[in-house]
């Protein structure tokens, strides 16, 4: 954070502070030393030596250099004759409190303890409004960056009123924090909702991208360093078309943050990109202009894209991925179980020997039991078995199979499934599940 400009200004105030301090008590001791005088030279007209004696000694301890200071000396050394005492010159005498407030040495650290309490009440608060302001403003960043993505209103109610995207309370944000991590952050979290609104616009896009690397520099080590760059690498895979550099910083994110909750997107995108050889990436922009629309929920352009895909380049490596994708918006979000256990068969009947074929038969089990047709389902899992035997999930289907057996009242063949998955796979999730429907089905 720049803050070397705020600070001159605020140590030129507090020296200002300090000098009106001193220089008002060095008028006080002036003034007090006047009337000191004053009175001193009243009493001795009026024979009072011993008062008279008193103020010039006060008179001459606070102002020695006063321009009747030298008539003050001789009037006190003639009082001192009068009551006939000693006329040699004495030390500094303090009277009261008011003389000692006032002696050189007690202004010097008046000013000097006022100056340092001023100093510290000043950068106390100063620092605790800062903190307070990070706090609300980081709070409110992460609110309105989830409406943002939410494709709502991202003006927060009871925030600002005259705030109605959001994007303000960024830009002031960004003003006031200057070059912090999350100031930075901002800026990058304004760029996306402009382009949001505006996604062609080529300056938008190039000023987005060069937050993000602003942010991946100067906060290497941030807990947001890994989200920018992930955005950064889905603002070269779905908007600048620049493959190569996505699949590099995608590869990044899989090394430096294996636990990566963005891990598989980006190991999954980085597969796309070495699947299509350099200089033929039609395939993948049909594609990804499909991922783009499912990812925004819109599902209808998404099936439309993915088919065209299928189409146009049916012997790409992304057609069965394409065909695999389709099936499983037809299962997972529009709920037409019947249409996707058709479109998972197309995977089995026309790219047996995809590894996507196996999941298919897996997942058209899946869609059976969905719809609770059991014996079709078993003959679905049964299927899988025998035809993919070195494809994951086989406990799972063999789990499944006595799932299904016990809803068709056959408890003999779930018992012996069940104690196939204890012998078979003792390290899987479903044993004790097993274990739990064995001592169920056995006669007492």
């Amino acid at each position: 954070m720049n803050n070397n400009g705020g600070m001159k200004s605020q140590a030129i105030i507090i020296v200002l502070v300090i000098a009106v301090v001193f220089f008002g008590l060095v008028r006080y001791r002036q003034v007090m030393g006047d009337s000191y005088y004053r009175t001193g030279t009243t009493a001795l007209q009026e024979g009072q030596h011993a008062k008279a004696e008193i103020y010039l000694k006060k008179a001459l301890a606070l102002t020695p250099k006063s321009s009747w200071a030298g008539q003050a000396r001789n009037e006190l050394s003639f009082c001192q004759i009068v009551l006939g005492e000693s006329t040699a010159p004495a030390g500094m005498e303090i009277f009261s409190l008011t003389d000692w407030l006032s002696s050189p040495v007690s202004l010097a650290m008046i000013a000097a303890i006022l100056g340092l309490l001023s100093l510290g009440i000043f950068y106390h608060f100063k620092r605790r409004a800062r903190i307070r302001k990070l706090e609300e403003y980081v709070v409110y960043l992460k609110r309105v960056e989830h409406r943002i993505k939410a494709h709502m209103n991202p003006s927060i109610e009871g925030m600002n009123k005259t705030t109605f995207d959001g994007s303000v309370d960024y830009e002031n944000y960004i003003n006031y924090y200057k070059r912090s991590e999350y100031a930075t952050f901002a800026k990058c979290v304004v760029g996306e909702f402009h382009l949001k609104q505006h996604p062609n616009d080529i300056d938008l896009i190039q000023s987005l991208e060069k937050s993000y690397l602003e942010f991946a520099k100067g906060f290497p080590d941030s807990k947001l360093h890994e989200e920018t760059q992930q955005k950064l690498a889905n603002l070269y895979f779905f908007t600048l078309d620049n493959y190569e550099q996505a699949k590099a910083v995608y590869k990044w994110i899989i090394e430096k943050y294996p636990q990566s909750k963005w891990v598989k997107i980006a190991q999954a995108r980085s597969k796309l990109i070495e699947d299509n050889p350099e200089g033929n990436y039609d395939p993948l922009r049909y594609y990804i202009k499909a991922e783009r629309y499912y990812e925004d929920k819109k599902y209808p352009e998404s099936l439309e894209q993915f088919e065209k895909l299928i189409a146009t380049f049916s012997e790409s490596k992304l057609a069965v991925e394409s065909q695999y994708a389709i099936a499983d918006i037809y299962m997972f979000k529009t709920n037409q179980t019947d249409r996707a256990i058709a479109e998972y068969q197309k995977i089995i009947d026309h790219y047996g020997q995809s590894p996507f074929a196996g999941k298919s038969q897996y997942k058209i089990g899946e869609c059976y039991k969905k719809l609770q047709k059991y014996p079709e389902a078993i003959k679905a899992y049964e299927s899988f078995i025998v035809n993919y035997p070195q494809t994951e999930f086989l406990d799972y289907a063999y789990y499944y199979i006595g799932y299904c057996c016990e809803q068709i009242k056959d408890a003999a063949r779930a018992l012996e499934i069940y104690k196939k998955i204890l012998q078979d796979f003792s390290g899987s999730i479903w044993v004790v599940v097993a274990e739990s429907r064995i001592a169920a089905l056995t006669p007492k």
